[in-house]
């Protein structure tokens, strides 16, 4: 049972090899309070119908990527996983959304003003497989070389939510980020900076090991991302009305600026 206030549905991750599901508190307490209603007498009965498609195996899917040309072959690139559950509003949708933003301002900036190629991916997931990832790993020496910057464009907006009393509320803000930067003292400086300029909340430590779908690359070259996981994550909350628009707008604006400001430097300034 998810102890959440309200009724999610949710995913939840776990090893059963067997048909799965979670029930929301409400529908929980219900069922609890069943059973307590039956003083060990008849148990409750409930019936559970399960709507499910089975895919066959050997299923492909693709990496999906665009250039844009800069004057040298030195690279910024730019990750959007594109799976997720429910509406997934925030993952990803917002987290796409970031990054086609930044593909159409750059596409419209003149080359001569594009220090390095900016490389868009579009990641097939990591929910279920890892295999766009893998792919990225197995040709690190390539696809990574000469890189100046990895931004992980995921969970980049979700509306910020307080527990109050016994009850979850959405506020007029968007949430604040877990956040993760790789480089050298000059390079975090130059990020956390640009993200206070545009006024994105982050924890007040960062997390020391990058998670999602940066965990397997960011090693690669200097690396950077903001996840949003509010108890919305990966629920049937996770939904337009719950993606705060200043907060992408916010988010977005920062990875621009934090690209033009990579650009200022040399590779070795930065990792």
């Amino acid at each position: 049972m998810v102890g959440l206030p309200g009724n999610f549905r949710t995913e939840i991750a776990g090893s059963t090899q067997i048909p799965s599901f979670t029930l929301g508190f409400q529908q929980g307490t219900a069922v609890r309070g069943l059973i307590e209603q039956s003083a060990g007498k008849d148990a409750p009965r409930i019936r559970v119908r399960s709507d499910i498609q089975m895919q066959a195996a050997g299923q492909k899917t693709s990496l999906v990527w665009g250039v844009i040309p800069g004057m040298s072959d030195e690279k910024i690139i730019i990750n959007a996983h594109r799976d997720g559950y429910f509406d997934a509003a925030d993952d990803n949708a917002t987290g796409v959304a970031a990054a086609i933003g930044l593909a159409e301002y750059y596409a419209k900036t003149p080359k001569e003003q594009r220090r390095r190629t900016i490389i868009i991916v579009s990641n097939p997931g990591h929910h279920n497989t890892a295999v766009g990832s893998q792919w990225m790993v197995e040709h690190k020496d390539t696809f990574f070389a000469k890189t100046a910057l990895i931004i992980n464009s995921e969970h980049t907006a979700q509306v910020g939510v307080d527990l109050y009393g016994y009850k979850l509320v959405a506020t007029n803000m968007p949430s604040n980020f877990d956040w993760f930067a790789n480089g050298s003292a000059k390079f975090k400086s130059l990020v956390t900076a640009d993200w206070d300029r545009f006024g994105v909340s982050r924890y007040a430590e960062a997390t020391e090991r990058a998670n999602g779908d940066m965990g397997s690359f960011s090693s690669f070259g200097p690396s950077i991302q903001l996840i949003a996981a509010t108890p919305f994550y990966h629920s049937d909350h996770d939904s337009l009305q719950t993606i705060p628009p200043s907060g992408l707008a916010a988010v977005t604006r920062s990875y621009a600026k934090i690209i033009d400001d990579v650009n200022k430097l040399e590779l070795k300034d930065l990792q």
